[in-house]
Parts: C-alpha cells; structure tokens; sequence
C-alpha cells in the first residue's frame, strides 16, 4: 500500500516539528548551560579561579584584604576638594548600558553641551557613573575609582550630584569609550571557530598590551596600578580593516573601582616576563571562558565539569563521570 502524498507531507511535517520541539526543550537557554543555578554556579567557580591565580602571583601582585583598596577613605579628597561645582548643572539620561552594580548607583548619558573650567565639551561624547558615598562601604571603596583613573591618566573630572530627595552621590565624569563586548560584534558572530581563536588572540595581545600599558603610566612614586577585572564587558572593542595586515583591534578599559583593582610590588615587570604572561593567559582564559568555548575551545568550561563545583552538573548532564 502507497501512503497518499498528502498525507507522507503531513507526517513528515510532524516529524520535523517533533524534532524541532525536541531541540528546543534539550538547547541550553543559558548557552552553554541548561540552568540559571549551573551558570551561576560557573560564574562562582570562576571568581574563586581568578582569585586565586591572583594570589598565586603574590610575589609581584599585591593581593589587597578584603574590604581595601588603593585610594580608599579619601571620598573628601576625590569629590569635595577636588570637585567641581558645575557637575550639578549637565543634563543628564540614564544610559541604556547602565546597570547598579556592587559600588555604583548607575550610568547616565550627558545629553546638552556643557562648559567645565573655563572648556566647552559637546554633548554626547561623554557620561557620568554615580557612587554611594554615604553608606559605610561607599564612604570605605567610592574614592577607589578616580584615584586609579589619576594614577593611570585616564582623563575625568568629579564631583558631587543630589537628586531630589537630597541625597548626596560620588559622580566620575568621564568620556564615554566607543566599541562593544566581543560577544555582540558582527566580525565575530559571522566568524567560523578558526577564526575566532585568532581573535581572541588579538585581543588576548592588545588587553596584556594596555595592562602593561597603563602600569607603566602609573607614577613613580606611588603604587602602579594593576586593572585584573577585565571580562569582556568592560572590554569594549572596536575592529577595523587594516590591509595587508588584516583586522586589527582597538580596545578600551572601564570600570577602574573595587574589588577588581590591584597594585604591583615594586616596579611593573617587562612584558614578556614569564610570571606577568602566566598570569595573564590564566585570567584572559577564565574571563573569556564562554568566547573560547563558542570558537570550539572548551578546556576552561570542561575544567568547571571536572570540579567539585561542577561535577554534579556534569553527571546530570551525563559529561562527566557518573
């Protein structure tokens, strides 16, 4: 018996729809995990990777106690002494990117021209992140981030901003860094996994680059400042064309404030030195974990797997030993 045409395209329709449904229900909704708690799960194990490849490295490193950091309780210092009055009259928005985050209230776009001692600045090139400086931990880390913006001389300019219930905020003016994470960048989504590992060796170079970079702009007379938070998200990078030598990488550094801020023992070490790559390649690896495993490489998430951490994970998901 010959199954009508009709009705072969309706089961086959089914089928398909079977399959694809089936996809859906088994494809990671937090790629490429299953759950919110094993990606929040990843994302603690990470952080103790990161800290302790910083302790790891506490000959040159100096690994700040919990609850310091460089140019903390100087909150009087940074935004009374040395703010400006005109902070208070810029027109502001809040900013599509903003987000609260452990010590800031917020990002905000300056949307008007605005003249700042004595200088005229154009509107849109530039915004302004509000601290906490009232409660104890503001009054302890908001000082943190524009002592580190002076001693790598990223320009900025602070003050004090109170919005209409009185209550008083840390704001950091500062300009506003084109680029995007690499995760949302179309030269890397269109890429095959080939050529995303040579990306990400281009920006592995150019963020071990500024690290060294912004060490060495440190004066010499105070602590060189070592910027260890450096996920992709306050990596933002720009990709141009540059024949014959192809693509070539611009990136910025944000978010200078506690807790991903160091200091270097003594003077910065050369480039090249076996202690700073080792150092580097551990963090960039566990910072950019997610990337690497999208272009194919997924030594640091199979590391998550084999942990205490992960390893329940694992045997769920039938990866790891039962």
């Amino acid at each position: 018996m010959v199954a009508h045409p009709v009705l072969l395209g309706l089961l086959q329709l089914v089928s398909c729809l079977v399959i694809f449904l089936t996809a859906q229900a088994e494809s990671p909704k937090y790629y490429p995990f299953r759950t919110l708690e094993e990606q929040d799960c990843f994302y603690e194990w990470k952080s103790k990777q990161l800290r302790e490849n910083i302790q790891k490295h506490g000959e040159w490193i100096n690994f700040h106690k919990k609850g310091t950091c460089p140019g903390m309780k100087q909150n009087q210092l940074y935004f009374r002494y040395k703010g400006i009055q005109e902070m208070q009259t810029l027109s502001l928005v809040k900013s599509d990117n903003s987000y609260i985050g452990s010590y800031n209230e917020g990002i905000y776009d300056v949307i008007r021209s605005f003249t700042l001692e004595g200088k005229r600045y154009r509107a849109g090139g530039y915004i302004i992140k509000l601290v906490d400086i009232t409660s104890e931990r503001g009054k302890m880390f908001a000082s943190c981030e524009p002592h580190a913006l002076e001693q790598v001389g990223i320009w900025h300019r602070t003050g004090i901003l109170t919005n209409d219930r009185g209550v008083e905020f840390g704001a950091i003016l500062m300009k506003r860094e084109l680029g995007e994470e690499l995760g949302q960048k179309s030269v890397w989504r269109r890429a095959g996994k080939k050529k995303k590992l040579q990306i990400l060796n281009l920006v592995k170079e150019e963020n071990r680059n500024q690290l060294h970079r912004y060490a060495f702009k440190t004066p010499t007379n105070v602590d060189h400042i070592l910027h260890a938070d450096n996920n992709p998200g306050n990596l933002p990078i720009q990709f141009s064309q540059v024949p014959p030598l192809g693509l070539e990488v611009k990136m910025a550094m944000i978010d200078w404030g506690h807790p991903g801020l160091w200091t270097w023992y003594g003077e910065p070490k050369a480039i090249d030195d076996p202690q700073f790559t080792d150092w580097h390649e551990q963090q960039f690896s566990l910072d950019y974990a997610l990337e690497y495993y999208d272009a194919g490489d997924s030594s640091v998430v199979d590391r998550f797997w084999a942990s205490d951490e992960g390893a329940p994970y694992a045997r769920k998901r039938s990866i790891g030993p039962a």
